[in-house]
């Protein structure tokens, strides 16, 4: 991919999550980022040129965002993805390839320890506000809704 490597170092991060966002008639793609720690996204009109300099990849999410009771137990943030719950009744996606303004950041934790904490799935409500076209801005909305969180066994 062509990215701006000054802000997504290709030795510490990679991309895992491409979906289409209806609201903005752009491709997002969430990049999973230093040890687990940080999660940003870049932008596409095309899916070949990617957030450049002039609108560089943003942070999303980091470990510094979470709740401390969910901190606590969190020690990366890994395999993050934009998935929109409504995206078969709204967009007619069974496969939840395409997002509104309100999807979910999912990703997975890796606790301390497998017999006590382990592995959890958990989703986080974001809110996508838009200015200029390919320059998003997000903002975590955990403090309204709680991040559920889903034990995967």
């Amino acid at each position: 991919l062509d990215v701006d490597t000054s802000v997504l170092n290709p030795n510490k991060c990679n991309p895992f999550g491409l979906v289409r966002s209806a609201t903005f008639d752009v491709f997002f793609m969430t990049w999973g980022c230093m040890g687990g720690r940080q999660v940003y996204l870049t932008s596409s009109d095309d899916l070949i040129h990617w957030s450049s300099r002039t609108h560089p990849p943003q942070k999303i999410y980091d470990h510094d965002m979470l709740p401390p009771n969910v901190a606590k137990n969190v020690t990366s943030i890994n395999y993050p993805s934009l998935i929109d719950p409504t995206a078969p009744s709204k967009y007619n996606d069974q496969n939840y390839y395409t997002i509104g303004d309100e999807p979910y950041l999912f990703w997975v934790s890796f606790g301390h320890n497998v017999y006590v904490d382990g592995r959890s799935v958990w989703a986080t409500p974001i809110k996508i506000d838009r200015s200029p076209i390919v320059n998003a801005t997000f903002r975590d909305i955990h403090e309204k809704k709680d991040t559920k969180k889903t034990t995967v066994v």
